[in-house]
């Protein structure tokens, strides 16, 4: 029998599987006649891969996005509290001071991005100091970055959930696709007094090739 094909297997390993099934058939004249109902399976796993290539570019332009807000925000807020603290006194105990960050900068910096965005958002929605103020546009054009950022990394999250249904349907309609061809492969050869091993020649055999890394993952 033709092994079950599973979703997280690479385009790579799903495209030698189709082309050997496709040359054996080509070569084999017995069964020529059966090659054109492989040609839907390429069709697919083409417009899969596809998908799949789109998601990965968005992934790594999201990623891209995430990590200039960072940078900006971080910056921004490197910026505002430097002048802050000097407003201050350097006194990291001052009501003022500790209306914006607990500790130091740098620690505010550490926090998760969404943290650090949603915090800033914050402050440019409710304070009015006037160092702040002066900084308003910086932390503003910084935290509508990653805000933007966030929006499209949502976004992601369920076209990966849509990509990953559109493997599993690939996988299942390979694996039906290829039992039955063998099926019909098996009715060849016992019309012929074949082997009961020549219908399983038709697809690759032995282990399942190692599944390299994929930034696919199921939803959840």
């Amino acid at each position: 029998m033709a092994r079950k094909i599973q979703p997280d297997e690479t385009f790579e390993t799903l495209r030698d599987e189709v082309d050997f099934t496709v040359a054996r058939l080509e070569d084999e004249p017995l069964a020529a006649a059966l090659v054109a109902r492989t040609a839907e399976w390429q069709t697919r796993s083409d417009a899969t891969e596809q998908t799949a290539r789109a998601v990965q570019r968005e992934a790594t332009r999201v990623d891209a996005a995430r990590q200039g807000g960072n940078e900006a925000l971080d910056n921004a807020s490197t910026h505002f509290g430097d002048n802050l603290l000097s407003a201050v006194n350097k006194d990291r105990t001052s009501a003022r001071w500790r209306g914006f960050y607990r500790t130091t900068v740098s620690d505010f910096n550490r926090k998760p991005l969404g943290e650090q965005a949603a915090a800033v958002r914050g402050w440019l929605t409710d304070s009015q100091d006037p160092v702040l103020l002066a900084e308003k546009e910086p932390l503003e054009t910084a935290t509508v970055r990653v805000e933007r950022a966030t929006v499209r990394e949502n976004a992601l999250a369920s076209r990966r959930g849509d990509l990953w249904q559109a493997r599993e349907a690939l996988a299942a309609f390979l694996t039906m696709e290829r039992d039955t061809l063998h099926d019909d492969l098996s009715a060849i050869a016992r019309s012929q007094k074949l082997p009961r091993s020549w219908p399983s020649s038709f697809f690759r055999t032995g282990d399942t090739p190692p599944k390299k890394p994929t930034p696919v993952v199921p939803p959840g």
